[in-house]
This record gives C-alpha cells, structure tokens and sequence, in this order.
C-alpha cells in the first residue's frame, strides 16, 4: 500500500539526518580534543594520533568544509525525497482514478506538457530507460478508453528542474493535484506540528519565522556551498547544522502527511474510505484512544486513519487490541449503532499524538 512506501522514504530521510547527526558529533568531540588548551587531553589525543601537524588544517578550514558537505547532502535528501513521494503517489494516481479523464485537469494539462517536453529527450542518458510507448500510454487513453493508463513521473519532474524552494515547490505540488488555487498544500506545511515546532525552536535561537525563509536560506547555503567558495562568515556552526538536519525530518514528514491526507481523499471520493467517529481521549503513555464510533468492524491489525485538517495532521495507525464498551478484550468488534471503545494502537515514528476530537476514518471494501 502507498502508506508503507511512504514510509520506507522517510526512514531513508531519518537514516541520512541521523547519520549527519552522529557525524557532527564526533567532528565536535574531535575539535574539541584537538584544539584543546589542556594540555593532558592533547597529550592523550596525541597517543591516539589526533593531533596537530604542520600538514593540518585549520579549525575553520575544517568547520567550512564541514558545512559544505552537511548542507549540500541534507539538501540533495530533502529534494531525492520529495520527488520520489510525488513519483510514488502518481503510481498511485491510477487506482485511485480510474479514468484518465476523471483527472483533475491541472493533471492532465502538466502530462500532456511534460510528455511533449520529454519525447525529445529520450536519448538523454537520465532518460535511456523510459520506452516511447509507455510515455504516451496516458495520452492514448484519451482516446481509447478501454485502455489502462500509467503516469509517468518523469512527465511531470522534467518540468521542474530549478532548486525546490517555496514557488518551485508549489508548482510541483499544483502539477500533480496536491496544491491549489488557494495554495492548500504550502499552508498545510506551514501548519504542521512539525514545522511549527522547528519555527519556534528557531525563533528563540534568532532565525527566522517563517517556513518560506527558512526553505530559501538552506537552498542558499546549498548552492553557494556547491557553486562558490564559502567563506568563514558564511559557514554555519554545530548547532546550525544540528538544526538543518531537524528542518530536513520536518518537511519531509509534513510533506509526507499532505500526501496522505489526500490519498485518503481519494479513498474517501471513490467509496473506499469513510469516518466511523472521533477520538474522545488519548492516553500517551500506554498509547490507547477511546473513540466514539458508529457502523463499522474493526479487527486487530486493520489500519486506522487519524486526521484534523485545521491542524495538518493525518496519520496512519495499526490497532494492536480492540476492547468494547464494556472492556473487553476482542479479535474483531462489530458496531452497528455509536458506541465508545478503546483502541492501542501502532504508531511508527510519529512525534506529535492524537488529540481529543479529531476524526477516525477506515479504508472500506466497497
């Protein structure tokens, strides 16, 4: 299912912030043992060969070169990332509207262009592996409406080859339905939890209040790490970079719930999903919700939907026990009329956790 893909590519994220994480660290432990006044902790760092020699580099030599690689590879994952979810959810595109012409237009006018910008290119070495005939499978399905029909990502990211800052970043999200007129996507990310904590955490440090800034100067930083020389005063410190790789975690799980949330949309517009209640209360510490439901069966291992959309939450969660009104324990639990019951659920590497009043919602068959 889309959602477990979703996931493994921010675990792929989390490995590569936490990765620069440890780095950092053992960078600044390394400076700190190395350029070091006490002369007992340099004598036992030069025992293990960490020390000065003619041949050294300096101490901000070492912290530019250092900035450099750290923001040019949280950059290069922040953008693998989001355009390996948008290829993801175009995959996803034809199961979840059927037919091509069911495609919200802004859709398939971005295909069509994107197919015509790309059938030059097809010797490009980026390109070798695309066939002509499957990158204007979609447009034939106009015409032949029997036919199945595949979105190629490629059709729409060779639009979109500029560094991924908030305009840019809008515009991909508008080509492929998870923006629109009134810029839903770029304020779902502006409301995340996520993103809101990293603004305040940030603010208090003297950054920026704004999610727009933040994206533009980390994109800054990237391409005058890749195109220019950096010099002392442009170089950021531990903790700056501590902080990046917290911004990198954040919009990508923002990003990664607005899709989400629209691939429940989708669901909920085609009859295979639907809201069964709403949470009354969460109890964090033994992660179980009481829930007030109504015309639903529930099973354990069945995949739950958490969402507020006010508050830019939408979250998966596998139920791990079921207990009825009365408290007890069951396998499946059927409920015809509303009822309150208690869910513990499984909720992979999620920060923020459910609130009281905010919508339950569960694929169907139908």
């Amino acid at each position: 299912m889309l959602i477990e893909k979703i996931e493994i590519l921010l675990e792929q994220v989390r490995k590569k912030t936490q990765a620069i994480r440890f780095i950092l660290k053992q960078n600044q432990s390394l400076r700190d043992i190395i350029f070091t006044d006490d002369e007992e902790v340099r004598r036992k760092g030069a025992e293990l060969k960490l020390n000065l020699s003619e041949n050294s580099i300096s101490i901000t030599e070492w912290k530019i070169y250092e900035h450099s690689a750290v923001v040019t590879q949280l950059y290069a994952t922040y953008e693998n990332f989001v355009k390996k979810l948008i290829s993801k959810w175009l995959e996803a595109l034809p199961q979840l509207v059927t037919k091509y012409d069911l495609l919200d237009e802004v859709i398939r006018n971005n295909h069509k262009i994107g197919v015509c910008k790309l059938i030059p290119k097809l010797e490009d070495d980026r390109y070798k592996h695309l066939q002509l005939e499957r990158i204007v499978r979609g447009l034939f399905y106009e015409i032949n409406k029997n036919s199945k029909y595949e979105l190629i990502p490629e059709c729409f990211l060779i639009s979109f080859q500029n560094n991924l800052r908030q305009s840019e970043l809008q515009k991909l999200l508008s080509a492929v339905g998870l923006n629109d007129k009134d810029n839903f996507g770029w304020k779902w990310l502006e409301n995340h939890q996520n993103i809101k904590d990293y603004i305040d955490n940030i603010l208090s440090l003297g950054g920026s209040n704004q999610l727009k800034n933040e994206l533009d100067q980390f994109i800054e930083n990237r391409n005058a790490s890749a195109h220019s020389l950096v010099q002392e005063n442009e170089s950021l410190g531990y903790d700056s970079l501590l902080n990046l790789c917290d911004f990198v975690d954040a919009i990508c799980q923002a990003l990664a719930d607005l899709l989400i949330y629209h691939f429940l949309n989708k669901k909920i517009n085609i009859n295979k999903a639907k809201k069964i209640g709403e949470i009354t209360n969460y109890h964090s510490n033994i992660k179980v919700l009481t829930a007030s439901v109504n015309r639903v069966t529930l099973s354990l291992e069945d995949t739950i939907f958490i969402v507020n959309p006010n508050s830019s939450y939408c979250k998966a969660a596998i139920i791990r026990e079921l207990r009825n009104k009365n408290g007890e324990s069951k396998q499946v639990l059927r409920i015809i009329k509303q009822q309150d019951i208690s869910l513990q659920i499984e909720m992979i590497n999620v920060l923020k956790y459910p609130k009281k009043n905010q919508a339950i919602y569960v694929l169907t068959a139908n």
